[in-house]
């Protein structure tokens, strides 16, 4: 009897330990991988985004929410190609001086600021005609490093370090110093207010939208341990940013917060990253995924509700790269050499631009730096209205740059 007893006992725990490890296997790497949003306890439902007159990505079939195989070729940080390179690609140089802070104006205008004559300037697109001074607000001798554009290109923000950054509005020449604990600035969509991060003496993170200049600042949530991924989105009813916290061993969750203080269904980001910028429309979004293992900055895309995330394959910056105006290609300057955890490394490299076709996966290289003597290691992209042409500004000597492609 007791012989039985203990045969049946064992089989029972067998039967246990074979169960969880099936389990552990098959169940939990799905809940973990899951790209399905979910209401986080903590966070209220923000407004619904699903009126949009456009529909999730479809990517074709077998594609939705998978990986696109992340072709690379393994002795480069080149993605494999399917397209040849254009040999014949134009780069011609539009500025004499270093500039900051490139934009594409109406009536086919360029807009940038000048570093050496510290002012803000505009000529025609694609010109290497010196420019014309566009307001009287003048920054000799300053230190600017980013110039961030109001939509309509009547104001701008100064960064000149840090936070040291001033709000100039272009037809009056005035300009006013914002607060140095304002951090991470980003326009609404009509350029009438700001969203930024406001860190405190503790260094406790507010999220807040003030008007252009930093006056009537307005609290909307505070960050705690939470981090901003991205600003305000040009989706019209659209989140004033996304913030995400890490969860231990399941990448990040993300969450919109809209202008009201609630916040939307949490999406599920892999692996670890800051960086994040909209498509065009705001219904897309491309992201940084570092690997803590390897160290390798991967693009990954996902659309804004959390569906449809994937990998791209592609080892570069999101500050490398530009949306079409579909939202269906980026276009982004690929390092020829292996990224890893140096963050000067970024500084250091000489970039070839890829087109790749986020649906499909196809990568052409449109702009091979071989075939150049002027080498690139670019920030800023812009694409032209035929998508024939990008513009850039090139951290190796300042300049802004067209290439034909």
């Amino acid at each position: 009897m007791n012989k039985k007893f203990f045969i049946i006992l064992i089989s029972i725990i067998l039967l246990l330990i074979l169960g969880l490890g099936l389990y552990l296997i098959f169940g939990s790497n799905k809940d973990l991988s899951s790209n399905k949003t979910g209401n986080p306890e903590t966070l209220p439902q923000g407004p619904d985004l699903g009126k949009v007159d456009r529909e999730p990505t479809d990517l074709g079939p077998g594609q939705n929410n998978s990986m696109i195989d992340p072709t690379l070729d393994p002795n480069t940080n080149i993605p494999a190609p399917n397209l040849p390179a254009d040999k014949n690609a134009i780069v011609k140089v539009l500025t004499e001086n270093p500039a900051i802070g490139f934009a594409i104006a109406g009536g086919g205008k360029m807009v940038y600021f000048d570093k050496i004559l510290g002012k803000f300037m505009q000529k025609d697109l694609g010109s290497n005609n010196p420019g014309e001074q566009i307001s009287t607000a003048q920054f000799t001798g300053s230190s600017a490093q980013k110039a961030l554009w109001a939509p309509n290109k009547q104001s701008a923000i100064l960064n000149f370090g840090g936070n040291d950054q001033a709000f100039v509005d272009l037809k009056s020449g005035k300009s006013t110093n914002l607060h140095q604990l304002v951090n991470n600035i980003s326009w609404s969509a009509d350029g009438r207010k700001i969203v930024y991060e406001f860190k405190d003496e503790e260094n406790n993170g507010k999220l807040t939208i003030a008007s252009p200049d930093g006056s009537n600042p307005q609290v909307i949530k505070e960050l705690g341990y939470t981090s901003r991924i991205l600003g305000w989105s040009p989706l019209a009813g659209g989140p004033i940013s996304y913030v995400q916290v890490y969860a231990i061993g399941a990448g990040r969750n993300v969450y919109p917060v809209y202008e009201d203080g609630s916040s939307g269904n949490v999406i599920k980001f892999d692996g670890f990253g800051d960086k994040a910028i909209y498509s065009r429309d705001g219904l897309r979004i491309l992201y940084e995924v570092l690997d803590t293992e390897d160290f390798k900055q991967t693009l990954w895309v996902v659309d804004y509700n959390g569906l449809n995330q994937y990998s791209l394959g592609v080892q570069t910056f999101t500050d490398k790269c530009v949306w079409d105006a579909k939202a269906i290609s980026i276009y982004c300057a690929v390092p020829n050499e292996e990224l890893d955890s140096e963050p000067d490394l970024e500084d250091d490299t000489i970039d070839s631009i890829w087109k790749i076709n986020t649906k499909t996966g196809e990568k052409t290289e449109v702009f091979d730096e071989t075939s150049s003597e002027i080498k690139i290691d670019a920030e800023n992209l812009w694409l032209s209205l035929n998508e024939d042409k990008i513009y850039l500004e090139n951290r190796k000597d300042g300049l802004i740059y067209e290439i034909s492609i």
